[in-house]
């Protein structure tokens, strides 16, 4: 069933951020959450996943789904290896299985980060740990796929090498990106949900 959100408001204090809000996200498909800084695109994000609660509104379509996400953080275990931190999010025996290790491997092939995989996290760039970061959310069991500017500060080539590889993963996943990129949400082939500025005097 498609991700349903109803007459959905959030405010922090004083500041309205969303405002019977609705939308419609395709199951099995990619959306792309789109609108200026501030706009309430992350607020959504994690509304949706159910780190914040909503003030008013319903969201249907999510519960009891198996979830993964890329925030704006990297979240990794700094002391940790690439491999240990992809590894995280998998249990016993699939972690340790040659299938597992064959993806993981395919994995860092494909995100260029062959031979990063006995290096601890601190050691690497940002670019490397932000790839790190997707490679552990596209391996982890999943139905529902949140990304929350998945590709932020990778050049233009290796952007490109991410997102195709990115794509090839998640197809037939139903998958919420939120970017400031429209050509990226374009690259991705899907729904574009454009967050608006809300008047309260309408």
């Amino acid at each position: 069933m498609p991700i349903q959100i109803e007459n959905l408001c959030k405010a922090f204090g004083d500041h309205q951020v969303l405002l019977n809000f609705s939308a419609e996200f395709p199951q099995g498909e990619t959306t792309c959450i789109m609108g200026p800084s501030g706009i309430g695109k992350t607020t959504l994000l994690r509304l949706l996943m159910g780190l914040e609660k909503p003030d008013q509104g319903e969201i249907l379509g999510i519960s009891g789904k198996r979830i993964s996400a890329v925030f704006q953080e990297d979240r990794l275990c700094g002391n940790l290896t690439a491999a240990a931190n992809v590894r995280m999010t998998q249990r016993q025996p699939v972690r340790g299985s040659r299938e597992f290790a064959a993806r993981m491997e395919e994995g860092f092939k494909n995100l260029g980060l062959e031979g990063c995989e006995s290096q601890r996290v601190w050691e690497l760039s940002g670019g490397m740990r932000r790839r790190v970061s997707l490679l552990r959310a596209l391996l982890a069991e999943y139905e529902i796929l949140f990304l929350d500017e998945p590709f932020k500060g990778l050049d233009l080539e290796t952007r490109e090498k991410t997102m195709a590889y990115a794509k090839k993963m998640c197809r037939g996943k139903t998958v919420i990106c939120v970017t400031h990129d429209r050509e990226e949400a374009l690259a991705w082939g899907g729904k574009i949900c454009l967050l608006a500025p809300w008047n309260k005097d309408e």
